[in-house]
């Protein structure tokens, strides 16, 4: 009887052992599902923009330098580096490859940087090289006679103009990914438009891309050889329309997923997991069809009392035009009209007596479409009816890049649209508002004139159920590296 008992508990240790051995092995053979709010029209890494755009380029290619799980910069497609005053010298890894087979070479580094520079390439992120002698230079299509990149041997070598404390997060930026300048001709002007023009040197490789019902499926890259080899085997990317990614997430019909602000507060009762980055600011401008006289009237009638209620979770009232992930406190209050209703409803009606038909005129608000702000929207035009008598239509828009035209051009009567911070450079933020210089300045500056108001601070999140380990979202540039993640079947 003992003796049963002895290889029936030996049977049962070697059960266990191989069980859990087993459990691991299939944590690393795991796909992850990840849902995606917008569909991307190209992976080129010098050009990509968007999110979902960033998130992928972020997992397909490596810079010379990389961010590790805990979001701290170390070297990526480089082993080693060494700075001499202004002079980076980066040292690549050896014997590293294309998803082609093709060598990793010095000159790809540089090729992608130059094309980055080339204005007509279109790279939203250019400006993040300015540092580099010549760059500048070279973007505004001037001769640029001693570039500040260039490639010696297994070595790439980066010259700066002036001490910048980015740079090595620059470098692990799509905008400074490498290109290899054979592959990018032979692709005839479709460079990473499908998942036959494009060659990754990251963690994972593209496996398929299909465009008429969108999803996009990255496998472990088998010729990497760098030092962030993927935990799981690989990622695949939908795009549901629908905006119901809690449930499917409470389903286990995914694993992760980008979540609009109003859905964390239902995530969260579900025990599922969200990660957030207040990294954009929502803006309100009044169109120069609108006298000063009228713009100040409707801001006196403005107040984040009004609305701040309605904000669904993931959003705040803004109090300046800078979302928290720049760090940035302004000193003093915004330069804007205080609120006073009464002052407001005497400027209105004498703008509505001395109109033909006496009344206001009639307008709409153009607003991005995104449910996290309308019943804010909607606060804020009730209250203008109710006490000026303005009634403002409302009309949603999916093109965002034509509402935020509106910070300069300001010929809709009324537009409500997200600005995001995709770094910490409080530089690169204002650069997309058209303004330089100090914060203070540049803050009064945009606001001085009653054009523009800032209305709310809103995350981008993530949510992503139990099974999911390891996950650190970074600040920008794509938010989330799949090789660190590990899945738990």
């Amino acid at each position: 009887m003992k003796t049963i008992k002895r290889v029936f508990l030996v049977v049962f240790c070697f059960l266990m052992l191989v069980s859990s051995i087993g459990c691991k092995a299939k944590s690393k053979k795991a796909i992850i599902y990840f849902e995606i709010q917008s569909e991307p029209s190209n992976l080129d890494p010098q050009i990509v923009k968007e999110d979902s755009e960033l998130l992928l380029v972020r997992n397909l290619f490596e810079g010379l330098m990389r961010k590790n799980h805990k979001g701290e910069i170390v070297c990526g497609a480089a082993k080693s580096y060494k700075k001499d005053g202004l002079t980076y010298t980066f040292t690549l890894r050896e014997g590293l490859c294309w998803s082609d087979k093709s060598k990793v070479k010095a000159d790809d580094f540089v090729f992608g940087i130059k094309r980055a520079l080339t204005k007509s390439t279109g790279a939203p992120f250019a400006s993040r090289l300015f540092s580099i002698v010549g760059a500048k230079e070279m973007y505004e299509g001037k001769l640029a006679a001693n570039f500040g990149v260039k490639a010696r041997g297994d070595k790439v070598v980066i010259t700066l103009k002036k001490e910048d404390k980015n740079i090595l997060e620059t470098l692990s930026s799509s905008v400074a990914m490498p290109c290899s300048e054979k592959y990018f001709q032979k692709t005839e002007g479709k460079y990473c438009q499908d998942a036959s023009s494009i060659i990754c040197n990251g963690s994972y490789d593209i496996f398929k891309w299909n465009k008429e019902k969108f999803a996009i499926r990255l496998y472990k890259n088998e010729y990497y050889k760098g030092e962030f080899k993927a935990q799981n085997a690989g990622v695949f990317f939908s795009l549901v329309s629908d905006k119901k990614q809690v449930d499917r997430l409470k389903r286990t019909e995914s694993d992760m997923a980008f979540i609009p602000s109003n859905e964390i507060a239902s995530a969260k009762e579900e025990g599922i997991k969200t990660i957030s980055s207040e990294n954009k600011c929502w803006f309100l401008t009044i169109g120069d069809c609108f006298d000063k006289n009228t713009k100040t009237a409707l801001l006196k009638a403005f107040s984040a009392d009004v609305y701040k209620n309605k904000l669904s979770d993931g959003l705040e009232y803004a109090d300046s035009i800078y979302p928290g992930i720049l760090g940035l406190k302004t000193e003093g209050e915004l330069p804007l009209p205080q609120y006073d209703i009464e002052s407001a409803k005497q400027i209105i009606n004498e703008l509505i007596k001395s109109s033909p038909d006496e009344k206001f005129p009639p307008s709409t608000l153009y607003y991005y479409d995104d449910p996290s702000v309308k019943d804010a929207v909607n606060a804020v035009l009730g209250h203008w009816q109710q006490n000026l008598s303005a009634f403002i239509n409302m009309q949603d828009s999916t093109s965002l890049d034509a509402l935020q035209k509106e910070i300069g051009e300001r010929t809709l009567p009324f537009a409500l649209f997200p600005v995001t911070a995709y770094s910490t450079s409080s530089e690169e933020y204002l650069n997309q508002l058209g303004l330089s210089g100090n914060i203070n300045t540049a803050q009064n500056n945009l606001l001085k004139d009653y054009n523009i108001l800032p209305f709310a601070f809103q995350s981008t999140d993530i949510a992503y159920t139990n099974v999911i380990e390891s996950v650190y979202m970074d600040t920008g540039n794509g938010y989330i590296d799949f090789a660190y993640i590990i899945k738990n079947d």
